[in-house]
């Protein structure tokens, strides 16, 4: 499942997560996971950066964690 930027934390919402959107072409959390968290704390700050980086990280996690539960790829996974 992808998150939306209108559906992650109401911090990414309004003209944030417009903003967003609009200069990294990523419309989803999952499509923040393209940049670093440099680029991302380059472009946003500190404290913004971190968060879309964190928001991107787990979307990665998430994924992982229902395609172990799938049993289609991830079981190795140790959390």
């Amino acid at each position: 499942m992808r998150l939306p930027m209108a559906c992650s934390p109401s911090s990414c919402r309004g003209k944030f997560g417009q903003a967003v959107a609009a200069e990294l072409a990523a419309t989803t959390a999952g499509g923040l996971a393209a940049f670093t968290r440099a680029e991302l704390v380059q472009r946003f700050g500190e404290q913004q950066g971190a968060f879309l980086a964190a928001l991107a990280l787990a979307q990665v996690l998430l994924g992982l964690l229902r395609s172990a539960e799938r049993g289609t790829g991830g079981g190795d996974l140790c959390v």
